[in-house]
């Protein structure tokens, strides 16, 4: 005699579901059916919506795993846009899925099927849970919860947030390692700058600390009345030095034509150089991978052919980037932009309300 058997409501499962076994007159399952019992209609946030905000908008489908929605999306726009991830986003982006697995699968383990597995199915449902699994096995229960915060932790270190980041973005990641990120984790998910102190001026911030409008050479003062949350860290420029020339020596190894920006930037003429390199964005692509393999940090490179079209595609990726101005491009790229983008150009030079606000008054 066929037989319907219904388990309503499935449990130790993320939002409402039943399931529905069909049996035939040997009592063997003949259909089984899964039912999603409520209407989500996620579907409809995305229509018109453009497509970069996919992955922010994908992240909210779940609570427990939205790291890997948050990739998998991001993933979807870099083959819509036939874009590859520069190694370092992609190391960094495989880093953070490492630890959404961590995290999800403590949570799905501890927190879900182990009170079933180690209580036992036949288990006082009220003492079948998290709670009934520490008191039996404190020992069990807690390092279920460790192992948890180890990968959250991770998550927060890298995206600045455990729950729903916004670090991954199409071609990706949103902000580089720093060497203060690399060498003090506990400060990598707050409002950062480097200076003397609040009497003193922001020498370096952090992009966290940007989204409040705090800029270098801004007063410390000023910075923290942007920023109630701000964390002043004190300069170490012996180790910036340090870093700055391990990156020079990896310049060094493929032209000796190195022109110093600034600590951490600088122009390379790779026309001829060292390594008979043929493609000076091969030669872009080598030397990021090699600063985040041998320095742990990342690092954005613009190619051109000129420095001046060269600090533009830098600046136009940053962070952790790689663009390309060819001499196509060059005239039409300068076009879009507004004159204050253009490097060495200031308040002074293009205020907003006069000054040298157009190309077009450059070109003349």
């Amino acid at each position: 005699m066929s037989k319907t058997i219904t388990i309503d409501p499935v449990t130790r499962i993320e939002g409402h579901a039943k399931i529905t076994l069909q049996l035939d007159d040997r009592g063997e399952v003949s259909e089984a059916y899964f039912h999603v019992t409520q209407f989500r209609g996620f579907e409809k946030f995305c229509v018109g919506r453009p497509f970069y905000e996919m992955p922010y908008l994908m992240e909210r489908i779940c609570g427990i795993c939205p790291v890997s929605h948050l990739l998998a999306s991001a993933k979807a726009c870099d083959a819509l846009l036939a874009m590859k991830v520069p190694k370092p986003a992609g190391k960094l982006r495989r880093i953070l899925n490492l630890a959404q697995l961590i995290q999800s699968h403590a949570l799905s383990f501890f927190y879900l099927s182990a009170p079933d597995f180690i209580l036992g199915m036949d288990a006082d449902p009220k003492e079948r849970n998290l709670f009934g699994l520490m008191h039996k096995n404190p020992e069990l229960g807690r390092g279920g919860i460790r192992l948890r915060q180890f990968g959250q932790r991770i998550i927060e270190t890298l995206a600045g947030k455990r729950i729903h980041p916004a670090w991954v973005v199409p071609g990706g990641v949103n902000e580089p390692l720093t060497v203060e990120k690399r060498d003090n984790p506990e400060i990598a998910d707050k409002p950062v700058i480097i200076g003397g102190g609040k009497r003193g001026v922001v020498s370096a911030a952090c992009y966290i600390a940007r989204t409040f409008g705090v800029r270098s050479a801004m007063p410390s003062a000023t910075a923290q009345r942007l920023c109630a949350e701000l964390v002043f860290v004190k300069p170490r420029f012996d180790v910036y030095k340090e870093v700055s020339r391990q990156i020079r020596e990896i310049f060094l190894d493929y032209t000796p034509l190195v022109e110093p920006l600034s600590l951490d930037e600088a122009y390379l003429d790779v026309t001829q150089n060292l390594k008979r390199i043929g493609s000076a964005t091969h030669i872009a692509e080598e030397i990021r991978a090699t600063i985040r393999a041998e320095i742990s940090l990342t690092a954005s490179a613009g190619v051109s052919y000129n420095k001046f079209l060269a600090k533009l595609a830098s600046d136009h990726r940053k962070p952790d980037g790689l663009f390309v101005i060819t001499p196509k491009m060059g005239p039409s790229f300068v076009e879009t932009l507004p004159v204050r983008k253009f490097h060495g150009v200031g308040p002074a030079t293009a205020p907003e309300d006069g000054g040298v606000r157009h190309r077009n008054r450059l070109r003349s």
